[in-house]
């Protein structure tokens, strides 16, 4: 009740559990289990496993509060996240559901896709031999990245201390900050300056292949953004993923394949290969009315069959 989530620490967002609640809350008019489903989002939003400057969600909190992540980013997680804040914006229509989704699809777009348009897996947590060492703050680093006054104001928003709260350092979070709903630009220029200085830090590594089931999952919810927060960009960023599904991990019989990699598919795909990309399929029917995408849904579904 008081941080969200089910359980004690670890604690792993389990998106599609929160997606049935909200779905729950609809259909069985019960306000109670709808906050329940919110809270927990707005916690995790609120906690270090939300990338506060670069976008997206680790894999889970190492602590109850949702403060301190394993810092690995992995995009199945990622995309079943937007997905359900998408539906939660879709029906509270609370603007902040929108910026974190598109703060997340952002860091999609930006971190994991390939020039071809296939989504990466993920990203490790580690460089220079640490855990979380690209992510963490010193205060006076802040200042003298940020200016004093502005370094100041990032400090206090952002909950930084001088002795930090992991590792003599900090993960930046907004737990203590009573005004996290808030949209506010100058916050928002000063997470860009930080990001673009994280950039120059020993860059983690990425897992650069492309799984079918995991791009579908990112699809569908590329797609369910477009359609809902009417941004393009999201559906072409789905179409171009399906459109390298087709190209790349798909055989001449219409055979799904599990994986690829620079250039090269592999492993006969399974049951959630199918499953997926028939719900990415639908998603984006439901995005664009394309009749095509409705039948190919059919035809992998009979495949599956």
């Amino acid at each position: 009740e008081k941080w969200g989530g089910f359980g004690n620490a670890p604690k792993f967002p389990v998106p599609h559990n929160l997606l049935f609640l909200l779905r729950y809350s609809v259909l069985e008019d019960d306000i109670s289990v709808r906050n329940r489903a919110e809270h927990t989002l707005l916690q995790m939003f609120r906690g270090g496993i939300f990338d506060h400057i670069g976008g997206g969600f680790s894999r889970y909190s190492t602590d109850e509060k949702w403060l301190v992540p394993h810092f690995e980013k992995m995009l199945y997680d990622n995309a079943l996240l937007a997905y359900t804040c998408l539906e939660a914006f879709q029906i509270t229509r609370r603007p902040l559901y929108q910026r974190i989704v598109e703060r997340t699809l952002e860091y999609v777009l930006n971190e994991l896709t390939d020039d071809q348009g296939g989504f990466y897996c993920g990203q490790d947590a580690d460089s220079d031999g640490a855990e979380g060492e690209y992510y963490l703050f010193a205060a006076d680093e802040i200042r003298s990245v940020l200016g004093k006054d502005d370094g100041e104001i990032f400090i206090k928003w952002f909950g930084v201390t001088e002795k930090g709260n992991f590792e003599g350092r900090n993960i930046l979070n907004l737990i203590n900050n009573p005004q996290y709903e808030e949209k506010n630009s100058h916050i928002e220029n000063l997470c860009k300056k930080l990001y673009d200085y994280r950039l120059t830090r020993t860059r983690l590594h990425k897992d650069d292949k492309v799984l079918t089931s995991w791009n579908a999952l990112m699809m569908s919810a590329m797609a369910k953004a477009g359609r809902l927060l009417d941004k393009p960009i999201y559906l072409k960023a789905a179409q171009r993923a399906q459109t390298f599904i087709e190209r790349n991990l798909m055989d001449s019989e219409g055979e799904l394949m599990i994986r690829w990699r620079k250039g090269e598919a592999a492993h006969t795909g399974q049951l959630d290969d199918y499953a997926f990309y028939v719900f990415a399929l639908l998603e984006m029917y439901a995005a664009t009315f394309q009749v095509c995408y409705l039948q190919k849904a059919e035809s992998i579904a009979e495949k599956m069959l």
